[in-house]
């Protein structure tokens, strides 16, 4: 299997520090190969749609496309991921009969983490969404807003894990208050920082997550 990512400078600590150990603890590189693309920084603070995302989209989405062209099967992973357990089979499992399957956001389709086929399919989903996304937002918005052009299923909350899906702020938002103790399921195999503002709080709950994911195993 390949996994997938990309980072700038402002995300290669949790690349470095996160990513690619917790893979490497679980993984060999003979049972999953990382394909990496390291770019140039577009982002002042690499701030979820601060100035410059939309170009960090494009470089996004030129990875997927390269991807869809180089291996019949392959995961994507945002670089703010950390893994706990062995993954794979569960995504391979999930893909049976459909195009792609991805981590569940609040009953969408995430784009930060998932598993495809590469086929006529998703390759049109993905060309359609990077000549899309600019207008739409984002390319998670594209990509629910163009799933139709797929089948696609969503992959258990509680294994492949964001705090989105249970946290939820005082100011009835689901973004980390970037305080509050978050305890994951015990049955966890990945962590993706999303729902965090800011890269500095999205490594403190990297942290807080693996420090707290020891204590429930």
């Amino acid at each position: 299997m390949i996994i997938y990512t990309h980072y700038s400078d402002s995300h290669k600590e949790m690349y470095e520090n996160f990513f690619k150990p917790s893979l490497r603890k679980i993984y060999s590189k003979e049972e999953v190969l990382i394909k990496a693309t390291y770019h140039k920084q577009t982002t002042s603070s690499g701030s979820f749609m601060s100035s410059g995302w939309h170009e960090s989209m494009d470089i996004k989405l030129d990875v997927i496309l390269t991807a869809l062209n180089e291996t019949e099967k392959f995961i994507f992973a945002d670089c703010d991921i950390q893994f706990f357990k062995p993954f794979v089979s569960q995504v391979l499992e999930s893909l049976e009969g459909y195009d792609i399957v991805c981590q569940e956001d609040r009953g969408s389709l995430c784009a930060g983490f998932f598993g495809c086929k590469s086929n006529d399919r998703t390759k049109e989903l993905f060309n359609t969404i990077k000549k899309n996304f600019r207008q739409m937002v984002n390319d998670q918005v594209a990509l629910n807003n163009f799933k139709h052009l797929v089948s696609s299923t969503t992959l258990d909350k509680d294994q492949f894990y964001t705090i989105g899906n249970f946290f939820e702020n005082k100011d009835s938002t689901f973004i980390w208050d970037n305080k509050s103790n978050i305890i994951p399921p015990s049955n966890i195999l990945l962590h993706h920082a999303n729902y965090v503002v800011g890269v500095d709080n999205k490594i403190k709950l990297l942290k807080m997550i693996k420090q707290n994911e020891n204590m429930v195993r």
